[in-house]
This record gives C-alpha cells, structure tokens and sequence, in this order.
C-alpha cells in the first residue's frame, strides 16, 4: 500500500531572510525566504548552502505541507 503524496509542483522567486539549517559539507539548506509576489515568508529545502542571507533566488520543486 502506497501513501500518496499532498505535493504539488512549485515555483516561487524571492529573497533568502535567512538561514535555519545548513551543511557545508552536503549542501543542503533549510531557508526562510520572502516570496517577492506576495511577500510570504516561505520554507525553502534542498542544495543551497552556499547561498547567502539577502540573495534573490529561483526555487522550483514540490509545494508540501510539513507537521512541524
């Protein structure tokens, strides 16, 4: 039995506020972001970590809702 998934694909441009997480090391970021459109404050995860508090950002992937 297969749980299917809430995700839906996604793709916001706006500015990174600033960083929860991130591993040098792999890459991977956990960012808060302000989406530019509508200047919600977002929860963006994956491969940013060199990234920088302020930079302008493209981000596509899946839109989820998580527990926490």
């Amino acid at each position: 039995m297969s749980k299917e998934s809430s995700a839906k694909p996604i793709s916001l441009e706006g500015v990174i506020d600033r960083f929860s997480f991130r591993n040098p090391d792999s890459g991977w970021a956990v960012l808060k972001m302000i989406e530019a459109h509508t200047g919600k404050v977002l929860t963006a995860v994956g491969p940013m970590a060199e990234l920088k508090e302020g930079q302008r950002l493209r981000v596509t992937g899946e839109e989820d809702t998580h527990p926490k």
